[in-house]
């Protein structure tokens, strides 16, 4: 997470053979590509539950200046990359919004860079519970490469909580690994859960609402999840087999 503070420049560029990802959090900045390009007031949120926001795209080889209107935050997001092109920006208004779940697990999921995205490898994007409600529920998981059923994708959590004092717990288990059974993280604002493998739902305390930045790459650049047999009946489209 890189914060800066108003009227602070920076130059940003991916690592050698390495696609970047810019996502302004909160506050605004502009851009600048060294082909020319520019970008005035990405961002402009003053909470992560204000909905969507503008993220960057920098192929290997590119770099961006950003020059802080305000006190911002923008999150940083890496993959290794043969793709070649353009800086390219991804609008808040061109996200794809999805609002999922019922009461008890209810929440709007905000996609960013998704995996028709004109990009390598990244898959980026954020969800924003509503209060009290449960989230990465039913629980799934991205850890085999088995198309179309199921994609192989480590994936990272960035943590924000409402209010602030508050916590979650974050759970991290996998199937045939009898170790992680009871395994569950307590999250606090800020925290960041890094997901390998395994079953990952979240829960939030009563009375309060949770929000992460989520980004994802792996074995290819499509998103497909698996959820859990024995939760597979919370979901939309179940029908259970005759």
């Amino acid at each position: 997470m890189l914060r800066l503070g108003a009227n602070q420049t920076t130059t940003l560029a991916p690592e050698a053979n390495h696609e970047l990802a810019l996502t302004v959090i909160t506050g605004s900045v502009d851009a600048a590509a060294k082909d020319g390009q520019r970008w005035e007031g990405l961002g402009g949120r003053k909470s992560v539950f204000d909905g969507s926001t503008d993220t960057l795209f920098l192929p290997p080889g590119t770099s961006v200046e950003l020059h802080a209107v305000n006190d911002c935050e923008i999150a940083v997001s890496q993959a290794r990359s043969d793709y070649s092109g353009k800086v390219a920006l991804y609008p808040a208004g061109e996200a794809i919004i999805e609002h999922r779940g019922k009461p008890g697990w209810q929440r709007e999921v905000r996609t960013f860079l998704s995996s028709t995205a004109n990009v390598g490898r990244l898959i980026l994007g954020e969800v924003a519970s509503g209060v009290s409600q449960w989230t990465s529920f039913p629980p799934h998981k991205h850890d085999v490469d088995n198309l179309p059923a199921e994609a192989d994708l480590e994936e990272i959590y960035w943590f924000r909580i409402e209010p602030e004092a508050g916590f979650a717990f974050q759970g991290l288990y996998s199937p045939g690994d009898e170790s992680s059974r009871n395994r569950a993280y307590t999250i606090y604002n800020n925290d960041v859960v890094a997901i390998p493998d395994g079953y990952h739902p979240v829960a939030i305390a009563p009375g309060h609402r949770i929000y992460y930045f989520w980004v994802l790459a792996g074995t290819g650049h499509n998103l497909k999840v698996y959820v859990q047999d024995d939760m597979r009946w919370l979901e939309p489209d179940y029908s259970p087999k005759s």
